[in-house]
């Protein structure tokens, strides 16, 4: 199992969970239903991430 990643919020059986609900969906939906908990956790993520990127 890897390292947590100390400034992220999204665990890694969170981001497993996405991962997997997206996988199991058809192809053809155009929506995916996914845990609260990750997609909020993912969301604060991807806004550290993009702080971080305008801060260079």
């Amino acid at each position: 199992m890897r390292k947590p990643i100390p400034y992220l919020t999204c665990s890694q059986e969170q981001f497993e969970s996405v991962h997997e609900a997206v996988d199991k969906a058809r192809q053809s939906s155009e929506s995916v239903k996914v845990p609260r908990a990750a997609l909020a956790a993912l969301l604060m993520d991807h806004s550290k991430l993009i702080e971080r990127q305008e801060r260079l």
